[in-house]
This record gives structure tokens, C-alpha cells and sequence, in this order.
């Protein structure tokens, strides 16, 4: 009984909720469970219709045989005997053309037909020379820059080309940190000459490297130009992947034509005056090219990154990016307020484990609220990796918890896929499931801008919200049109289609023979970026020096664009080559790369 004049209280239980890693473990463990059931059933099913086919196909040929020791048959059996065989060898000839294009498929796309491996593009480095590399820039370089910095400010001696402070600019903030002004002193003042080389040509297959040379090789902060020029030196360094970077051809006379017809620039946005019968040209035939509803197009690619993210997601919204990303998309995730999330290189598992954290715990700046939107993003070809992304798994997460999908396509559109048409056309995904497609016409086309194609919907609200299409000029008119003329060979040429498959089995020598000679090389075997790792930062310089002394213009890559034991040289295949001139190539590489000691795998391969 309870007394009068007190409450009864109901007893409190204290549920414990399961750790969400211990949620996700075993939801990943059904999920894997249900995948492996479905799959041997599809497989089963698979192995009982070939088996009643070729069942079908026995009693067929018996029926055949029977009849052909028979007596002469009347008119109408005649009849029917042809019919049974002409079926029976329509059936049979069918089932044979499937098995040849299910085997030619495996050979030409093994990619299709087994998981991928991020691990694959990005082979280990050799722990030695990491340590040494860490040793170098994080103990002895802070310990004589310091002492060589306390010097100078000391006895106020200053390099030849150095910055001066002036008297009335002390009280200024600096523009940069104290470190990033201790990496310039130190490290990038010292390796200077091996980045921003002028060129005087085209970037083709050669080119024409603008003579410089430092006024203290120590220190190189000026330069001297005496007026002369290196000739001829073969390009593994301009993302002219499908040769159309040149002054001769059918490209450069479309652009002078519209030159000509038109006018050089247009001094006006989309939204104002800036658009032309070349815009909306070039935008159908993009649209066309990618079999999507609608496109639109920018004059300047990073821009087609930086100002569309923005348009796309708000504070309400979860932008999941990949580590390795571009900074045009780093730069739009910033200036769009969404919260941002990054997952592991070209790593699928750890996007879902991500995606499912976030969906879990909601949104923190609106306390915990549902997501409004989540925008996942990549890029087809990674250009510092040159891996490709997992675009079939990326899709199937994205279905899976109803996120949205954008894809960067610069360096994949044009030099991926049969016919060129990317990273979709790479891995058999229809353009439809990818929601915002991106890509630009620099690489592959050889001209400038970038294009945004989807569905209709997105791309008129994109036409009224970006601003890419209110503050920015339109493209200029011979740059539209050198776009639409590669655009044009590439998709509907013979032309354009033995380019695509001459970069590709460029890619693909190029590639082992540089993993062959013992380089430590990143990236996917179709890639047409092949990065070189020299680790060292002294190593890169001198790896580069000797190139270009030997004939060949290449680009390297250091500290802080990569990270500080990955410094490396980025070598860019084209079309223009032949096998023939890479078989060259590679020669002066491995003997370049044994003189400096970059070959960390040589005799381990």
C-alpha cells in the first residue's frame, strides 16, 4: 500500500548504449555476411542456366544426329528439322560471343573483376632514407638555419636578392609565420631553381626551355637571363596528355578562326553580356559527350571548384572529402561554412566508417541535428598520386546513405576510359549516378576553363547561384572554340580514339619500366601521372638538374605541397610519345636515378 500524501516513484533504469565502433563492427559483419550469401546465390543461379543451356543445346545436337541417320525426311519435318538447327546454332554461336566478351573484358578491364587496393598505389618507403630525410629537416636543418639565422640578424648581412625591410614597414604584420620564413631561407631559397622554369614553346612533345642561371648557386634567390635558349628537350612534364597543345592542326586553326569571327576576350559575366553562340556550343556538345541533361562551362578551372562548392552545401551540411584533394576543392569546402570531414587517400572502407560516425552523431553545429545535405568528394585522377578513385565503391556508399557524389574529373576526362570519357567510362558507372560532374579543358584538350555537368535541376541553379557566373568573365571565344574542337576528335574520330590508346599503353610502359628499374613509383597503371619518389630534398634538386642537362624536361614536387619524405618527380605522359622515345626516356632515368641513389628498389622488384 502507499501511504497518502507521498508520490510513488517508478524505478529508473539505466540503459549503457553499445560503443558506436562496436554498432558499425557488427553491422559491417551482417552486412559482408548477407553480401557473401547473395553472391554465391547469384553464382549458383548463374552455373544452373548454363547448365540447362547447355543441356538444351545436347538434346539439340542429338535431335540433329538422330535425324541425319534417319531415312529421307517428308517436307514439312524438313521444315521443322531446319528450324530446331538453325535455333540451335543461333543459341550456341550467342553463348560463345558472351564467353569472348566476358574474357576480352577481363583482359582489357582486370579492374572490373577484382577489389581494389589503395595500398597498391602507394608502395612503401624504404624506412632508412625516411629517417634520414625527418633527421635532416627536423634536427640538423633547425640547428644551423638558427645559427645562420642569429648571425644575419646580428651583423644585419643579408643574401644577394633577399628581402630588405624598409624603415617604415617595421611595425607591419608579417606576411608570413616565422616558420614558413624559415622554410624559404632554409630549404626553398636552396632549391629554388628547380621549380617556375620559363618556357618559350608550346608544351608538345619538346620544348623550349628559357636559359636562366642563379647568381649564387648556394642561395637562389635572382637570376641572370643571357637572352640564349634550350632547344628541343623531351616534355615528361606538361599535362598535354592527348597532344592537342600545339600552334598547327585543326584545334589551333578553329581558334584563330574565332578570333577572327569573334573576339579574343569577352568583358562580361554569364549573367550580363558575356554569353556567345560559342558558349552554348561548347556547353551541348559537353552535355553530349558526357550523355548528361546539362552543362555549363567557366573560364578558369580552379574557379569552376572554388565558387560551385559554395552554391552546393551551407552550415547545414557535411562535406566528406579525400585527404589528397585539390586545393581549387579545398578552397571551395572553406568558403562554403559546411563542416568538413576528410577520409583516407582512395580509401572506400574508411569513407563509410566516416560517413556512418557522422550520420550517427549529426550535426555539432546544430546540436546534434540531422545532416541537411552530405556532399562527398573526389577526384578521378589524383595529380601529386596519380591514383585513380574507386568510383564504383565511392557510388555504392553514396546510394547506400543517400549522400550526394562530386567528381573532379581534370585529370581523368579525355585520358581514362575507351573512348575518353573519364573516370565513369574507367570503371563501367553511368554518368547519371555521379550528381555533380566536374572537369576542366586544360589537360586533355589543350586549352583553358573547366564545365559543371548533372542534371537540369542543378545546373539552373547553379547558372543563378554561383559565383563563378556572376563576378567572373565568360571564356574567351578561341579558348571555347580550341575546347570544342578537341572535344569533337576526341569523342566522334578515329583520330581521337588511336590518341586514347596511345597514352594508354604509354602509361602502362612507362610505368613498369621506371617500377622495373627499381624507382619507387605511386599511382594506378592506367594513370598518366607517374610520380617518382626522391624522398630526399637535396636528392630531388640534383634528380632534376641532371634531367634537364640529359634532355629532359621534367616537373618535381617538394615540401609543403607534399609531405616532407615524399618529395618527388611527377613525369606527365602524352600521346605525342612513342614507345620508341619513352624506351629513351627511360635509359636517361635510370641512369640519372642510380648516379643521385633514388633507385631504393633496385634488385628488390
Amino acid at each position: 500500500m502507499i501511504k497518502t500524501g507521498k508520490t510513488h516513484k517508478r524505478p529508473v533504469v539505466i540503459v549503457r548504449p553499445r560503443q558506436v565502433n562496436t554498432i558499425i563492427e557488427e553491422e559491417q559483419e551482417f552486412i559482408d555476411q548477407e553480401l557473401t550469401k547473395s553472391s554465391e546465390k547469384i553464382i549458383e543461379s548463374g552455373k544452373s542456366v548454363l547448365n540447362k543451356q547447355k543441356s538444351a543445346l545436347d538434346f539439340n545436337n542429338k535431335v540433329i544426329n538422330l535425324r541425319s541417320t534417319t531415312v529421307k525426311p517428308t517436307l514439312s519435318a524438313e521444315n521443322g528439322s531446319n528450324k530446331t538447327d538453325r535455333k540451335s546454332k543461333q543459341i550456341s554461336e550467342q553463348l560463345t560471343q558472351n564467353l569472348e566478351n566476358a574474357e576480352k573484358l577481363r583482359l582489357e578491364k582486370p579492374h572490373l573483376f577484382t577489389k581494389y587496393d589503395p595500398s597498391v598505389g602507394s608502395p612503401q618507403i624504404p624506412f632508412w632514407n625516411s629517417f634520414l630525410t625527418y633527421f635532416g629537416v627536423l634536427i640538423v636543418l633547425q640547428i644551423y638555419g638558427g645559427i645562420q639565422d642569429i648571425l644575419r640578424t646580428r651583423f644585419g648581412q643579408k643574401r644577394e636578392g633577399e628581402h630588405q625591410q624598409q624603415a617604415d614597414t617595421k611595425t607591419f604584420t608579417p606576411l608570413y609565420t616565422s616558420y614558413e620564413g624559415f622554410v624559404i631561407r632554409n630549404i626553398y631559397s636552396r632549391v629554388k631553381a628547380c621549380f617556375d622554369k620559363p618556357i618559350c614553346s608550346v608544351p608538345g612533345a619538346r620544348l623550349d626551355l628559357v636559359t636562366r642561371k642563379s647568381k649564387n648557386e648556394t642561395y637562389q634567390i635572382k637570376y641572370e637571363y643571357p637572352g640564349t635558349v634550350d632547344k628541343g628537350k623531351f616534355n615528361l612534364g606538361s599535362y598535354n596528355y592527348l597532344g592537342f597543345a600545339s600552334n598547327t592542326g585543326s584545334c589551333a586553326d578553329k581558334a584563330v578562326t574565332a578570333v577572327v569571327d569573334s573576339a579574343p576576350v569577352i568583358c562580361s559575366t554569364e549573367q550580363e553580356l558575356g554569353r556567345n553562340t560559342c558558349h552554348n556550343d561548347l556547353e551541348k556538345l559537353t552535355a553530349e559527350f558526357l550523355n548528361v541533361d546539362e552543362a555549363m562551362i567557366f573560364g578558369m578551372g580552379f574557379a569552376t571548384n572554388s565558387m560551385n562548392i559554395p552554391a552546393l552545401v551551407n552550415h547545414k551540411s557535411l562535406i566528406i572529402s579525400d585527404q589528397r584533394n585539390h586545393a581549387s576543392i579545398i578552397t571551395g569546402c572553406r568558403l562554403s561554412g559546411a563542416t568538413i570531414q576528410t577520409f583516407r587517400h582512395n580509401d572506400m572502407d574508411h569513407l563509410e566508417e566516416v560517413i556512418r560516425k557522422a550520420i550517427l552523431k549529426g550535426n555539432p553545429k546544430r546540436y546534434g541535428r540531422p545532416w541537411d545535405k552530405i556532399l562527398i568528394i573526389v577526384e578521378g585522377v589524383y595529380s601529386m598520386e596519380g591514383t585513380i578513385c574507386d568510383l564504383r565503391r565511392c557510388v555504392e556508399i553514396k546510394n547506400k546513405y543517400k549522400a550526394f557524389l562530386f567528381l573532379d574529373e581534370a585529370h581523368s576526362i579525355g585520358a581514362l576510359g575507351e573512348t575518353g570519357r573519364g573516370c565513369c567510362e574507367y570503371w563501367n558507372v553511368d554518368h547519371s549516378e555521379v550528381d555533380i560532374l566536374m572537369g576542366t579543358f586544360t589537360k586533355s584538350f589543350g586549352a583553358a576553363g573547366g564545365y559543371i555537368a548533372g542534371s537540369h535541376a542543378i545546373i539552373q541553379y547553379l547558372r543563378n547561384f554561383n559565383h563563378g557566373s556572376v563576378y567572373a568573365a565568360s571564356m574567351s571565344p578561341p579558348v571555347a572554340a580550341q575546347a570544342m574542337q578537341a572535344l569533337q576528335v576526341i569523342g566522334w574520330t578515329e583520330e581521337g580514339r588511336q590518341k586514347i590508346k596511345q597514352l594508354a599503353e604509354n602509361s602502362k610502359f612507362f610505368r613498369r619500366a621506371l617500377t622495373e628499374a627499381g624507382f619507387v613509383v605511386y599511382g594506378d597503371t592506367c594513370s598518366p601521372v607517374v610520380p617518382v619518389l626522391t624522398c630526399e630534398i637535396g636528392k630531388l634538386r640534383r634528380f632534376q638538374t641532371q634531367l634537364v642537362e640529359s634532355g629532359l624536361a621534367a616537373v618535381v614536387v617538394g615540401f609543403p605541397a607534399t609531405h616532407m619524405c615524399e618529395n618527388r618527380a611527377r613525369f606527365c605522359l602524352t600521346s605525342a610519345h612513342s614507345i620508341e622515345d619513352l624506351e629513351k626516356a627511360v635509359k636517361i632515368i635510370r641512369l640519372v636515378g642510380d648516379e643521385v641513389g633514388v633507385t631504393y628498389l633496385a634488385g628488390k622488384v
